[in-house]
């Protein structure tokens, strides 16, 4: 993977290195702070290593059988690992972690198993709505450098459990 053209588009997406107060890498996860959420480019963005969800209801529930390698201590984003070697982030709202867990419950432990469809966390999209953030949920493959046929192919409205994306 080419980090630095990566770096680029990330940054492009997001309105340009202006419109950023702080980025931080961690392990699983890009996390930036922007001025202006209105700039980012979710459609772009989404492309870059994973989609952009808009949920209906509040309820996160596992995307295939695995294990649980993150949860965020403010509970809004947990990691699960899966067939074939992915991680998966899923990341609810823009800058929610700013919330400090209020609105958020998690139902499960970094090291548990897990199965497709089990319910991992639960969100109040009112109170994220209401504290003034973006309820657009990312869900990203974190190591998608690792699967060079990775691609999107769900866009729109979803379901509950239906494919975003594949591996090859």
């Amino acid at each position: 993977m080419d980090y630095t053209k990566c770096a680029k588009e990330i940054f492009d997406t997001v309105g340009g290195r202006n419109n950023l107060v702080s980025a931080a890498h961690y392990a699983t996860r890009l996390r930036l702070v922007t001025v202006d959420n209105s700039k980012i480019d979710m459609r772009k963005l989404e492309n870059v290593d994973g989609v952009g969800i808009e949920p209906e209801e509040g309820i996160v529930a596992a995307p295939f059988d695995g294990e649980i390698s993150t949860v965020a201590e403010t509970r809004h984003a947990v990691g699960i690992s899966g067939p074939c070697g992915m991680e998966v982030l899923i990341h609810v709202g823009i800058d929610t972690v700013a919330m400090k867990g209020d609105g958020f419950e998690v139902f499960v432990s970094e090291g548990d198993k897990v199965k497709a469809g089990q319910k991992l966390m639960a969100f109040d999209i009112s109170k994220i709505k209401e504290a003034g953030y973006s309820t657009t949920t990312a869900v990203l493959l974190t190591n998608s450098d690792e699967y060079p046929d990775f691609k999107i192919v769900k866009k729109g409205q979803t379901n509950t459990m239906e494919k975003i994306f594949e591996i090859g």
